[in-house]
């Protein structure tokens, strides 16, 4: 089942014409354009991203114990030699750090999907208030979780997905500490909100990464996977 191309239903597709370059390093193919609004500021951050998508596999992968994503090897599309895809793309303006989408589900299951990532082209500190080194951290840690959480259920409960993947953002990044600015919205300081509220607008969500937090707190973050 096709998610992504050639439909683009998220319509971050490049622009054409433009010059499009790709690098690979790790467990990580990094996809970006030259040119335009999206292309990133440096090559440096080329290198930048890469190396941190590669720190967080071996995290979440390889110290937490949770599954590699679904691979994409032998599927069609812009990807397919089996790494992990990364798009960068100018989105910071649209309020969005990154995401993760499902692409095709794995052969012979309904709930498995393999996926790829949008992040955003260089963090600027004007967009997100933040050092972009930062937000790439975070966001990287929480949006490869996502990559991962499809392996198990793409069609899992929105609130599970993104309570969770933000509660990875503080396992990665303690110091950061970027996922306190939701705890506003969550159970945490809205106590009548439902932990599993998800609608469109809802971002208490985000907020309620505290619940597994104080979970894993006390019977271990292996809790979650």
């Amino acid at each position: 089942m096709l998610f992504r191309s050639p439909s683009d239903p998220y319509g971050d597709a490049y622009k054409a014409g433009t010059t499009k370059k790709k690098k690979c390093s790790g467990h990580f193919c990094l996809h970006w354009v030259t040119s335009g609004s999206d292309a990133p500021k440096s090559s440096g951050w080329i290198t930048t991203t890469l190396t941190t998508m590669n720190k967080v596999w071996k995290y979440e992968v390889g110290k937490l114990g949770y599954r590699a994503p679904v691979s994409d090897k032998g599927y069609p599309g812009n990807g397919g030699n089996g790494q992990f895809d990364v798009y960068l793309k100018n989105i910071g303006g649209q309020g969005y750090y990154g995401y993760c989408a499902p692409e095709y589900l794995k052969k012979g299951s309904q709930r498995q999907a393999n996926g790829y990532c949008v992040l955003d082209n260089d963090f600027s500190r004007g967009e997100f208030n933040a050092p972009p080194k930062n937000s790439l951290t975070v966001t990287a840690a929480h949006e490869f979780f996502h990559a991962i959480q499809f392996g198990y259920d793409y069609l899992d409960d929105r609130w599970f997905l993104e309570s969770t993947a933000t509660w990875m953002e503080d396992q990665f990044a303690d110091s950061i500490n970027d996922n306190r600015q939701y705890l506003s919205t969550g159970q945490v300081a809205v106590p009548s909100t439902p932990l599993d509220l998800s609608d469109s607008n809802a971002i208490s969500m985000y907020g309620n990464w505290a619940w597994w937090e104080f979970l894993t707190e006390r019977y271990g973050r292996d809790l979650v996977r």
